[in-house]
């Protein structure tokens, strides 16, 4: 009967021997070596992932914080009536909110695509509001001051409808809103909105061109004539003045600043400017009227003057006649008294008589010298 091999527990030398070829061989895997490489590979790739995103995200912050430190929202609105800078506060706020939305956008695109190009044009249109808003509020802030120190000196020749409504928009009685683009717009006692731009400043009177207005008439009164060739050139004058100068016109009519002309007819036409044609039209009408009266009163003027002149050669004769001691015949008359004449006597004094040659008691006989004052004639 054969002898039972028993089990051997030792190691076998072929497998020992393997393995050492294996090593020598360089064919040995060592795998948990090798997955901790791996780990600190992938590891490394997401650190420089998660620096590069956050790097990424910095460069974007720091673009929206430059976009929005470039939008200047700063709008003085102390000129303002309160509730009405509770308005333009509100519409800022807005703007501000839709130019910070746009910038925070705006960085995820690639410049020059239809998505960068939309969020630009928010931002544009954001800062194009805001720079409107300042003008217009700015230039009301003038206009305001400007009112208050014209109100004295406005003329009744403007619109009643553009005067009210400057009153309500200056002294702060009329509700403001804006428009997308940053317009003022006030509301009219009718709640119709006006755009700020189209609001007209009342003009004052006008002193100065009042003054070029009566020139104009100087010479027709100094010619003392108005023909039809003079007719046609002061008409002509007077129509390119009202067409030059409609507030000036205006004010003429309304402030009574010339004494050429009665203007009252016309002052219903001030206030419809679809009657602009026919009040330059009136006002030329009454201004040759007004010439034509001129000439006369210069004719007037003329004859009185001549007469006048003649009056005064007259007083000088007299006075002259007085200071050589002689008299005229019937008596050197005395100025503004009636029937009495100063006539030289036998002594060569003056006495006063009538026309019939009377002597008068009015007084004594008088010196030459006297007689010169009491005739009135010493200031020719």
């Amino acid at each position: 009967m054969a002898k039972k091999q028993g089990i051997s527990y030792s190691a076998d030398a072929g497998l020992i021997r393997g393995e050492g070829a294996m090593r020598q061989a360089g064919g040995f895997v060592d795998i948990a070596g090798s997955m901790n490489k791996g780990i600190d590979r992938q590891m490394k790739v997401l650190q420089q992932a998660a620096e590069q995103r956050e790097a990424r995200s910095r460069a974007r912050n720091a673009e929206v914080k430059n976009y929005l430190q470039t939008f200047n929202s700063n709008v003085d609105v102390s000129a303002l009536s309160p509730q009405n800078q509770k308005e333009i506060n509100n519409f800022l706020m807005g703007v501000k909110d839709r130019y910070a939305a746009a910038a925070s956008a705006i960085v995820n695109f690639t410049p020059g695509t239809p998505e960068y190009m939309e969020q630009l044009d928010i931002m544009n249109n954001e800062k194009n509001a805001i720079a409107t808003a300042k003008a217009e509020i700015d230039g009301f802030k003038d206009s305001k001051v400007n009112y208050s120190e014209s109100v004295k000196d406005q003329s009744e020749g403007n619109s009643e409808y553009e005067s009210s409504m400057a009153g309500l928009v200056f002294t702060g009685r009329a509700p403001l809103s804006l428009k997308e683009n940053g317009q003022l717009v006030f509301q009219d006692k009718e709640g119709k909105g006006i755009d700020y731009k189209d609001i007209k400043m009342p003009f004052k009177q006008a002193y100065q061109q009042a003054i070029e207005y009566n020139d104009l008439f100087t010479p027709i009164y100094s010619s003392g004539s108005y023909d039809a060739t003079k007719q046609k050139m002061f008409e002509d004058r007077i129509k390119a003045f009202a067409l030059n100068n409609p507030e000036a016109m205006k004010s003429i009519v309304a402030d009574k600043l010339s004494s050429f002309g009665n203007f009252e007819t016309l002052i219903p036409l001030l206030d419809d400017p679809n009657l602009s044609q026919e009040l330059v039209n009136g006002f030329v009408k009454i201004s040759s009227e007004a010439a034509r009266g001129a000439a006369a009163n210069g004719k007037q003027a003329k004859i009185s003057n001549q007469k006048e002149s003649r009056r005064t050669q007259e007083y000088i004769g007299f006075a002259d006649t007085i200071r050589q001691g002689k008299t005229i015949k019937g008596g050197i008359p005395v100025r503004r008294k009636t029937n009495q004449f100063l006539v030289v006597n036998k002594d060569g004094l003056y006495e006063v008589r009538n026309d019939d040659g009377v002597r008068l008691d009015v007084t004594d006989p008088m010196t030459k010298e006297e007689a010169l004052i009491f005739s009135g004639y010493s200031t020719y």
